[in-house]
């Protein structure tokens, strides 16, 4: 079971916990969380939870998909979200089961 807090994310004063078995399903619901009750513009789930080389490509891509250009509190609610659930270290365990 994964879980990941709204105000882990930055957003202040809300108590939301997204919850999944995995940080993919606690993504999904997090982003929908954001989206409808602060929203903010985040990316397709697949983004933030794809693995990238390095922080200049992740926000390449990022600008890529979110018309306008990312905002700042896009950047950091997605830097965060990805921090939170710790998305590289589960997929280098998933590759090694």
């Amino acid at each position: 079971m994964k879980e990941v807090r709204c105000e882990e994310l930055g957003v202040a004063d809300c108590d939301f916990v997204a919850r999944g078995e995995d940080a993919r399903e606690a993504a999904e619901a997090m982003v929908a969380h954001l989206e409808e009750a602060h929203d903010i513009d985040m990316p397709d789930v697949d983004v933030i939870v794809e693995v990238y080389p390095d922080r200049e490509t992740f926000l390449e891509k990022l600008a890529q998909l979110i018309t306008p250009d990312p905002d700042k509190e896009t950047q950091l609610a997605v830097q965060r979200l990805r921090q939170a659930l710790d998305f590289e270290n589960e997929q280098a365990a998933d590759s090694r089961r």
